[in-house]
């Protein structure tokens, strides 16, 4: 139950509102203070794990009001579509189809760059979700890395390259905490500040990757780089489900839909 609880983390006004609040790349990217977000998303990890679900979804609520400026109302929609997609992905025999569904709804709530769509923003999302649920066990980490690198050229800017530390950052970020949730920490408050200091570090590292690119491309999406980014969510879906572990594990993490 601890580990289905923290995944709630993931981890969110109108549309019309959402709209008004599209970007550019730059902006996306920078208008927002890299250690108040980490240290947010860093305590709602925390709040999750210690059953603190009032407390985890109110931190939520802060970092989409903190990283993508939403005015409360949508703040709160947004935060909604993130616990859902996280509820529907949970569980063992989980619902891909609507875990996409709710991402998309998410994404279509939160500002996005350039001709970046929701659908792409989701599909990219739930790719990371998939992947680490694969290799929660593993020590190598690559495959969780160029996940995270491939989301946050999408929602921050920059290319794949230019995010990859940002994508190393976060990576080590979820490996502390799968350390505390799978009981193999021998010091959980040194691994929560862990926790902290690399969440900071991956916003950094993603704001000096926007800041330093002029234009990009849309990248490809790694599990589904032989489809768009806007593959149709049944094709999608499909390509997931391909490479979805037979055993069904569940990934410790807190997925969380932000990058």
């Amino acid at each position: 139950m601890r580990r289905w609880l923290i995944l709630g983390i993931v981890g969110l006004s109108s549309v019309a509102v959402a709209r008004r609040l599209n970007r550019s790349s730059t902006t996306v990217g920078l208008n927002f203070d890299p250690v108040i977000v980490g240290s947010i998303e860093a305590d709602g990890w925390k709040a999750y794990y210690d059953r603190n679900m009032f407390a985890g979804f109110i931190l939520l609520v802060r970092l989409m009001r903190q990283q993508f400026r939403l005015g409360p109302v949508a703040a709160l929609r947004a935060a909604h579509a993130a616990v859902r997609a996280q509820m529907a992905f949970a569980p063992k025999d989980n619902d891909l189809d609507a875990a996409l569904r709710w991402l998309t709804r998410f994404y279509s709530l939160s500002p996005r760059n350039g001709d970046v769509s929701a659908e792409g923003l989701a599909g990219a999302e739930l790719e990371y979700w998939v992947v680490h649920r694969q290799i929660v066990d593993m020590d190598d980490k690559t495959q969780l890395i160029d996940a995270f690198a491939r989301l946050h050229a999408l929602l921050f800017g920059g290319d794949e390259a230019t995010q990859r530390q940002s994508a190393t950052e976060r990576t080590l970020a979820c490996t502390a905490v799968d350390r505390i949730t799978s009981r193999k920490s021998t010091n959980p408050d040194h691994d929560w500040h862990v926790v902290r200091q690399h969440l900071i570090a991956a916003y950094q590292a993603a704001i000096a990757a926007s800041a330093s690119s002029v234009g990009y491309e849309t990248p490809s999406v790694g599990l589904l780089q032989s489809g768009s980014s806007d593959e149709k969510p049944a094709s999608l879906v499909q390509r997931l489900r391909a490479v979805t572990s037979p055993n069904g594990r569940r990934a410790a993490t807190p997925q969380r839909p932000v990058g």
